[in-house]
């Protein structure tokens, strides 16, 4: 939205497609692509969700599930998105 700071919008994203409010952490990295013909550069941090059992699918997605670090690695299509999914393991182990 025209104004909106990146981790606003990241806020209002996460609420609009999952019903939490997150508290954000640290910034992991960015990934870049292209989405129906045009660029697309999307950030990530780690977040906190204080009550994780208000999830629920809204909008963009169809199913919330809670999942090991292994089975979310198997469920994810695209190698950005492992990618992002192993710098947030390690920022937590470290």
């Amino acid at each position: 939205m025209g104004g909106e700071h990146d981790q606003e919008c990241a806020l209002r994203e996460v609420e609009e497609e999952t019903n939490l409010s997150v508290k954000l952490g640290p910034e992991l990295l960015a990934t870049e692509y292209v989405s129906k013909g045009r660029p697309k550069r999307v950030r990530y941090w780690l977040g906190e969700a204080p009550h994780p059992e208000a999830a629920r699918a809204q909008n963009e997605i169809d199913e919330v599930v809670w999942l090991s670090p292994a089975e979310a690695e198997a469920r994810l299509s695209y190698d950005r998105d492992v990618e992002v999914l192993r710098a947030a393991l390690s920022r937590l182990e470290g």
